[in-house]
């Protein structure tokens, strides 16, 4: 329960892990920390957890969530997308894209910080499915 509280649903070094899929594989024996007198006990533990970490190049499917003057933005769990117009050379996919439309997306990059509950990707349209 403590690991999943403490790296559950956040991000770590390798990417964002999903609560629900971290398992346990291997315990230490416990390391009673007798120079502070403060009855800690420590274990070293390998875990293995189901991890998010788009990379260039990865091909995904989203609904748009909104439009803007500077682009538009698709959520999927994670992931918190930006498509900004200045990333698309042919800006009519723009001019006919709504709110709701399903589209095809590939992801140019994307950023988090250790501790962050979403990773931050921008990404450009490929093609618009409605």
């Amino acid at each position: 329960r403590k690991l999943r509280d403490e790296v559950g649903n956040k991000c770590i070094k390798e990417g964002f892990v999903r609560r629900d899929s971290i398992e346990i594989v291997k315990r230490s024996i416990g390391v009673v920390d007798a120079i502070h007198f403060n009855g800690r006990i420590g274990y070293n533990i390998l875990f293995s957890a189901e991890l998010c970490n788009p990379v260039e190049g990865m091909k995904l499917e989203g609904v748009v969530e909104d439009i803007n003057k500077m682009g538009a933005i698709v959520r999927i769990e994670p992931l918190s997308i930006v498509l900004p117009k200045q990333h698309h050379p042919d800006l009519e996919v723009f001019r006919n894209l709504a709110v709701g439309d399903k589209i095809q997306m590939t992801v140019v990059g994307s950023i988090f910080e250790l501790y962050d509950t979403e990773i931050n990707t921008v990404a450009i349209i490929t093609n618009v499915l409605k």
